[in-house]
């Protein structure tokens, strides 16, 4: 059977082929009856005397269910065919920024100390900080958010990314118990760090100074002011205590020219497009969304990727920016 998107009425070949596909589809997938229902919206008590060819109702009704069945089945094999032939995002990729990342996470971890890495959205902060995690032992990453500002809320969300969902107690019972996890050797990355209170990050340094664990302050570049402040305050407890800081606005051309290879990109016009717009708010992550878009347009159309189809994606993804 080949139907079309739009069609309502069917034989009882075709009512016989579809519940044999949806069957097939339940058992390849691992849905349950109840979640197809849910999913093409046709009430499970209904549904399932339908499916074993019970149903009692009229031939309008009988119709009506298959309908819905048949858009739902003709949905997902379109979307799987479109998803075969888009290309995925290259896997992480070694670039220079994401080195220098690493080499200050890496010291962090090794010798115990309190790093701090800012630099401008979209440079592969976060993608270096994962990528840490996966490849050292005991290191956790806590993303925060403008809900975790205080020092309770952070410590809560810390002990999530350790392990331990939903922790509860007083700041100090939560802080015990992230030093008691966070030993020397260890690394506890703070993701978004911008978003701390000052009282957060001070919480955070007493655990450092109390265990050895490395400890990395991960954001924008905003975060630098959580410990560049008048120094003959409170502040001058976390400046003496930076071990290493990286600070890096946007991406270097060598980023570019490595995410260009990994996505096949070698024509020069091209890369040299994709430069700019690396340059542009958004910085890598904004390139990989591009070049992403530019091939699912190429696809679609049947062409090879070209420099117009990456500056038609850019100019969908930021119509006020310019390439």
């Amino acid at each position: 059977m080949t139907p079309n998107l739009g069609k309502s009425t069917f034989t009882d070949a075709e009512l016989s082929q579809l519940r044999a596909e949806v069957v097939a589809f339940i058992e390849r997938e691992g849905w349950t009856k109840r979640r197809f229902a849910e999913e093409c919206g046709v009430p499970e008590g209904t549904f399932g005397p339908w499916l074993s060819n019970s149903y009692q109702g009229a031939r309008a009704r009988i119709d009506e269910i298959a309908a819905h069945v048949h858009r739902l089945l003709t949905a997902r094999k379109e979307q799987a065919e479109l998803a075969a032939r888009i290309p995925e995002a290259p896997s992480f990729q070694l670039t220079q920024t994401a080195k220098r990342i690493l080499a200050v996470l890496d010291h962090a971890q090794v010798f115990g100390d309190l790093v701090v890495v800012g630099g401008g959205p979209g440079i592969g902060k976060t993608a270096a900080a994962s990528q840490h995690q996966a490849m050292r032992p005991r290191v956790w990453v806590a993303t925060m958010a403008p809900s975790t500002r205080g020092v309770n809320t952070a410590l809560v969300e810390i002990l999530a990314a350790m392990g331990e969902a939903d922790a509860k107690g007083t700041p100090q019972a939560l802080s015990r118990r992230i030093a008691t996890k966070a030993t020397k050797g260890a690394l506890l990355v703070i993701d978004e760090a911008q978003h701390l209170s000052q009282q957060a990050v001070d919480e955070l340094r007493s655990i450092h100074d109390k265990t050895g664990v490395g400890l990395a302050f991960v954001g924008d570049e905003s975060v630098f002011t959580l410990f560049d402040g008048n120094r003959r305050t409170a502040m001058a407890q976390l400046h003496s205590r930076i071990g290493m800081r990286h600070r890096q606005s946007r991406p270097v051309v060598q980023d570019v020219q490595l995410l260009a290879e990994a996505h096949g990109i070698r024509d020069a016009n091209t890369v040299k497009l994709l430069a700019e717009i690396a340059l542009k708010p958004g910085a890598l992550r904004g390139l990989t969304k591009t070049v992403l878009l530019a091939k699912r347009m190429a696809a679609m159309s049947d062409e090879q990727l070209a420099a117009g189809h990456v500056r038609e994606a850019w100019s969908q993804l930021a119509p006020d920016v310019a390439a």
